[in-house]
Formats: C-alpha cells, sequence, structure tokens
C-alpha cells in the first residue's frame, strides 16, 4: 500500500460513500470543505464562512477542471437549468483536484446509469398493466 501524499487532503468515510476535500476555497474568499455524498455536493465553511451550500446531484449538468498548465486548481460545477457562474472552488492542490474530478464523473454516471434503469422499469411495468385487449366482435 502506497503511503498518502503529504499535500493529500480528501478522505473517504466508512460504507456511506461520503468524500470530504478539505482546504477549498468557494466564492474566492471562503475556506471550507466539499463534502460529496450520494445525495448532494456541499460546501461546509469555516466559522468565517456562509453557512452551508448544497447541490443535489440532479441539478448538476456537468463540472470542469482547470488544465494542468492554469495556475490554480479550480473546479466549476455546471447547473441544471443553466444558470449563470455556477460555483468555482480553489481545490487545495492538483490532487484533490483530480480526485475530485473522478468523484464528481463517477457520482453522475452512477446517477444516470439509476434514472435509466428507473425510466425503463416503469415504462415495462406501466406496458405490463395494460388490461389485455379484446378482439372486435364478429
Amino acid at each position: 500500500m502506497s503511503a498518502p501524499q503529504e499535500n493529500e487532503t480528501a478522505t473517504t468515510q466508512g460504507n456511506d460513500a461520503t468524500t470530504r476535500y478539505e482546504g477549498c476555497t468557494f466564492r474566492k474568499k471562503f475556506t471550507g470543505t466539499l463534502v460529496l455524498t450520494n445525495e448532494s455536493i456541499s460546501f461546509v465553511g469555516s466559522s468565517s464562512s456562509p453557512p452551508k451550500s448544497e447541490w443535489p446531484w440532479t441539478d448538476l449538468a456537468k463540472h470542469q477542471v482547470s488544465p494542468a498548465s492554469h495556475p490554480k486548481p479550480l473546479l466549476k460545477l455546471l447547473l441544471h437549468p443553466p444558470q449563470s457562474g455556477g460555483p468555482t472552488f480553489t481545490m487545495a492542490n492538483r490532487t484533490d483536484l483530480e480526485r475530485i474530478r473522478r468523484d464528481v464523473t463517477d457520482r453522475l454516471a452512477h446517477l444516470k446509469a439509476t434514472s435509466r434503469e428507473q425510466l425503463q422499469s416503469s415504462s415495462t411495468s406501466s406496458s405490463h398493466n395494460e388490461p389485455p385487449k379484446t378482439p372486435p366482435a364478429s
């Protein structure tokens, strides 16, 4: 097992699939922690930060990260329906940026797969609930 990197600030907690990314900056001035759960992504600020901000996965259209050539490790959330200036976070380091990028990608893919399964399940169950068609009387 490899030793954790010195600058790594991401932690995963137990079986509830919660991941925390500490040392993030929100709105360029509030420091806190990004918390990813099965239901949402949220920013929990330190004592001088605004109250908790939360975005359900169903409201997230996609996400973007700054390229390696950019001086800051940035994560931007693009919301659905589209809103101008979705929330942007400066991550503590590039390692966390790459980890959260993969984490968000995986969670969005899981959400889409689950939604697709539920849609297929509801459409097949509704077609099975239709009464049998009776042939026309001759």
